[in-house]
């Protein structure tokens, strides 16, 4: 063997070493090195240098036979690995990144590809390309470059592949396209929310500047280049460099790096404040010969408040680079945290704390009327009353006017006078909020108000609609049946107020699942319309709005959608197709075409009210949240799992932003991301998430909640991907003896049912398995049909369990499962090419090779379609690929490719998983069957 072969073996079981977890390692090197401790002690030599044995370590490997490799002449390369090299995109004192296509296969891909480089301190530069790729190969984000492929070349370089992304810098981006303000920060919290990620995932990136920050043509920003990025899951001297031998970027690496300081992520805190003073003045500055990073912020400082930049928001990035790394924000959420702060008007973290600060900022929100979604009262009380109070007496009688001149004026004078006792400078409760003033003020409304129940009637639907914004849905019940029981007048106006109490009667409902309440509720408060004025007004054309929701939740989707035609009508009429409003009512609109099946109609609707919504300036409102979840739920019927993703992430972020971690918007937009990690098969991460959501759950609702059962039993799902079985079958148990306690019907237990069934099957229990498939049929035959994504579920795991028992039954429902989804889902639906794998394996098993091939081929086509090349469900379709082929008397290639399967399955499941064990256990009896 050459030496260029021995170094090229090296690296490819290095690589393969790599990539398991530490406990399936030392399997993988026994098997992979065999008799050769020459071998072996190469490659340990290697890995102990990625994970950071230290400097010394390092110098040891530059002396050993790397050391070659190290002073090679770098040329471009015609090929790496499946990859054809193209041309040079860059190089660094690192490598070269090189722009590629991959040849072969049945797809093509772009990727750009570095490759390790030579030159002055070698031995530091091989740790830090080993770190890299490392780090890039964890690293799960649409916000990051996704790691493709890696290797060694013919010399025995290492090198690795990313994603291809073609877009602009930073600055370039925004200034290209003369971005405003608000667009420049909106860019800049997506790469917050990315170095949050990476801060979580344990990395300081250590050079973050506009140069490593792209904008995609998505106009998606994209964070690159970890080369001297420091990993926190290592321990001890866990850096190849020391911090002060690392190499700095002038102008954005943080003052104590210069000093030889340790790395902390408020290092990449210093850097986020350098780009954000670059964004809002303008760019176009350079950092002076001689670099002295306390002047340069100064320079910075100076340009902002010459460019007019707001004062806060100069406050908030002399915040972020202040010299003392302890006197800058704790983290970079707490950073973008501010910022949002800013930018709804609220007293941000880095002003200094005053009465006259915090009072001026929060009325000067509520200025525009703006009150947690809801509280119009204060909007006429704080700046908007003068203007329209005078274009409505312009329009009404005038002892009409004087009677609605007199309660403005009441309510008026007790809102003030609430806020006067709820001072903002109060040492005991430094924090004025909107629910802190509304407990205070709840006794006075009933007290002070007693002989003016119209009044109380405003007041409590004006505070039950706050409560219904902030998720309390409990206290907004009571508020809004306080305000319906009211004895008011018979006067048109009375019942006309009496209407808009049905109205938030019924959208509390609709929170709280009783659609059918709801129904009720908003055709009561349409009739009074109708009977005493209003019908054509915004009032009705919301309650319209309301209706269809509710109407859609109980499955009456057609009728759902000419309640939104009806509103739709009026809001164009009144306002505009721009207006809030009408948006709203068209996402609903779209919401009902995607119940219904027509997803493309659905999608489409969805992105025209997205991109209206942000022409206006209105991403950050409340209603972006639902949009996004949305129009992530319709990505996922579409096949489109990334997609998904970027959009789940996307709405999670804002709702966290505007309502706080444990929202109920939020932890529903967390639970389905993190359905989304399992169905990526990224299943640490989806059991990480779910474990928060439960968590959650439990806080706010109690251990017996049905939702605490429900968030178990996703949960176990997961962790029977994981190979924890009986940690799965725990959390059932628990979920199980909820479910019995709350009484749900057959609706909810059908599906728990089915989840034990799935959880039993992995765990090799195949006769409780049917058990319990067939508990979940008969519950669900028992009751109303349930929605078609429930019945494709239950059918399809019956089918499985029963496959595995060899009941014949099992064709029955698979083809059950697959005329559902086909009539109702469609095929490309997450879980279609799911049902054609077991149906393919089942036909296998039967020797029905004619189908199997069939329903194999398409499956197959189907999961690479919306997966990741490598992820370990199409690797089980390719392994029945590979059984079928030497059934059919194509043995060696046949074996060859279930043997590629069964070890793409070991890699990303785990060698003792039981999917792996399984497979394996095929692969020996086609070979002592001698087929």
């Amino acid at each position: 063997m050459s030496g260029a072969e021995r170094w090229a073996q090296i690296g490819e079981i290095f690589h393969g070493a790599m990539e398991r977890r530490d406990e399936d390692r030392s399997r993988f090197l026994d098997s992979a090195c065999g008799d050769d401790a020459g071998l072996r002690a190469e490659v340990e030599s290697l890995l102990a240098a990625g994970e950071g044995a230290g400097a010394a370590r390092l110098d040891d490997l530059a002396q050993g036979p790397w050391s070659g490799l190290l002073e090679m002449p770098l040329g471009k390369p015609e090929r790496l690995g499946p990859w054809r090299v193209l041309g040079e995109i860059g190089r660094g004192g690192m490598g070269v990144v090189y722009d590629a296509r991959r040849e072969g296969g049945e797809f093509e891909q772009r990727a750009a590809i570095k490759l390790i480089q030579r030159g002055s301190g070698s031995q530091q530069i091989l740790g830090r390309f080993i770190r890299e790729r490392r780090i890039v190969a964890r690293m799960e984000h649409p916000g990051i470059a996704r790691f493709l492929d890696g290797g060694v070349d013919e010399a025995g370089r290492p090198w690795f592949a990313l994603e291809r992304v073609d877009g602009s810098t930073l600055t370039d981006h925004c200034a290209e396209r003369a971005l405003g303000l608000d667009a420049r920060l909106d860019l800049f919290a997506d790469v917050c929310r990315v170095v949050e990620y990476a801060h979580r995932s344990l990395v300081i990136h250590c050079d973050l500047k506009p140069a490593n920050i792209l904008v995609d043509r998505e106009g998606h920003v994209r964070l690159l280049d970890f080369g001297i990025a420091k990993v926190l899951w290592e321990h001890g001297a866990s850096e190849e460099t020391r911090d002060g031998e690392r190499p700095k970027t002038p102008g954005y690496c943080a003052p104590e790096l210069f000093d030889g300081a340790a790395t902390a992520t408020t290092t990449d805190v210093y850097s986020l404040g350098i780009v954000l003073m670059e964004l809002v003045a303008g760019g176009g500055l350079e950092p002076p010969r001689g670099f002295d990073p306390t002047a340069w912020g100064t320079a910075l400082g100076g340009a902002m408040e010459r460019t007019k930049v707001d004062v806060d928001l100069r406050r908030i990035a002399a915040l972020a680079t202040h010299p003392d790394p302890e006197q800058r924000y704790a983290s970079v959420e707490a950073l973008r945290r501010d910022l949002g702060r800013y930018r709804r008007g609220q007293p941000v973290a880095a002003a200094p704390d005053s009465w006259g600060y915090r009072a001026g900022k929060f009325f000067g929100r509520h200025r525009a009327g703006v009150l947690a979604g809801g509280l119009v009262v204060l909007a006429l009380v704080v700046g908007l009353g003068g203007a329209l109070w005078q274009a409505q007496v312009a329009a009404r009688e005038r002892d009409v006017a004087r009677q609605e001149a007199e309660q403005n004026e009441q309510v008026k004078t007790f809102i003030v006078d609430l806020f006067r006792s709820s001072d903002p400078g109060d040492p005991s409760d430094p924090t004025l909020t909107v629910q802190a003033v509304l407990e205070r003020g709840l006794d006075r409304v009933r007290s002070n108000l007693e002989d003016r129940p119209d009044l109380q009637v405003e007041l409590l639907i004006a505070v039950g609609e706050v409560s219904t914004s902030l998720g309390d849905f409990a206290a907004a019940q009571g508020y809004f049946e306080e305000a319906v029981a009211a004895e008011l007048g018979p006067s048109d106006r009375d019942r006309r107020r009496l209407a808009v109490a049905l109205t938030g009667l019924g959208e509390v409902k609709a929170h709280l699942g009783e659609a059918a309440a709801a129904v009720v509720h908003y055709r009561e408060a349409q009739a009074i319309r109708a009977r005493h004025g209003g019908a054509e007004s915004l009032e009705a054309a919301e309650t319209e709005n309301r209706l269809g929701v509710a109407l859609a939740m109980n499955r009456d989707v057609d009728a759902a959608i000419e309640a939104y035609g009806r509103a739709l009508v009026i809001l164009e009429r009144e306002l505009g197709r721009d207006a809030p409003e009408f948006l709203k009512t068209r996402a609903n609109l779209a919401t009902a075409y995607r119940i219904r099946g027509d997803y493309l109609r659905a999608q489409a609707t969805y992105r025209e009210v997205i991109d209206a919504t942000v022409r206006r300036g209105r991403d950050r409102h409340p209603h972006m949240v639902s949009y996004l979840y949305e129009l992530a739920a319709i990505s996922r019927r579409l096949g489109d799992l990334i997609e998904q993703e970027r959009l789940l992430i996307q709405g999670v972020e804002l709702s966290r932003e505007l309502w706080g971690e444990n929202h109920p918007t939020t932890l529903t937009g967390v639970n389905n991301y993190a359905l989304v990690a399992h169905n990526l098969g990224r299943d640490r991460v989806a059991e990480e998430l779910m474990r928060q959501v439960l968590a959650a759950d439990i806080e706010q609702y109690g251990p017996d909640h049905s939702y605490v059962a429900s968030s178990r039993g996703a949960l176990a799902r997961v962790l029977v991907e994981l190979g924890r079985t009986d940690e799965a079958l725990r959390e059932l148990e628990a979920a199980g003896r909820i479910l019995a306690a709350a009484d749900l019907g057959p609706f909810g237990l059908s599906l728990h049912e089915r989840g034990f069934a799935e959880a039993l099957l992995a765990a090799g229990e195949v006769g409780r398995a049917v058990a319990r498939a067939d508990r979940a049929l008969e519950l669900e035959r028992s009751s109303e049909p349930s929605s078609p994504e429930q019945q494709t579920l239950i059918f399809g795991t019956a089918a499985e369990v029963k496959a595995a028992a060899g009941d014949p039954g099992a064709i029955e429902l698979y083809a059950k499962a697959l005329a559902v989804h086909r009539d109702h889902l469609g095929e490309e639906h997450p879980n279609f090419p799911r049902l054609l794998s077991g149906l393919g394996r089942l036909h296998l098993a039967r020797g029905e090779h004619g189908a199997a091939a069939k329903a194999l081929g398409q499956a197959l086509d189907r999961f690479r379609a919306f997966l990741p090349p490598e992820h370990w469900r199409a690797a089980e379709v390719e392994a029945a690929l590979g059984e079928l082929a030497v059934r059919r008397g194509g043995r060696v290639e046949g074996l060859e490719a279930l043997d590629q399967a069964i070890a793409r399955l070991a890699h990303d499941r785990g060698a003792d998983h039981w999917r792996t064990r399984a497979w394996a256990a095929r692969r020996r009896a086609v070979v002592e069957l001698g087929i």
